[in-house]
């Protein structure tokens, strides 16, 4: 599982986001964008190629 953040979200902390973690049996990862709940508007570029990356680890 990956958890996205930004890392000043007012609405999602980093505690609330690793909680993530209990939902799952495999491994978990979170990665912290800086910027706030819509850091994706700055970092979609950055947010699609760690997708695309754990996508592809996934299927080999």
């Amino acid at each position: 599982m990956v958890a996205l953040i930004g890392d000043r979200d007012p609405k999602v902390t980093e505690v609330e986001a690793r909680g993530w973690a209990d939902r799952t049996s495999g491994g978990f990862e979170l990665t912290a964008f800086p910027g706030g709940h819509f850091y994706l508007n700055d970092h979609a570029a950055a947010v699609t190629a760690l997708i695309g990356d754990r996508l592809a680890r996934f299927a080999r």
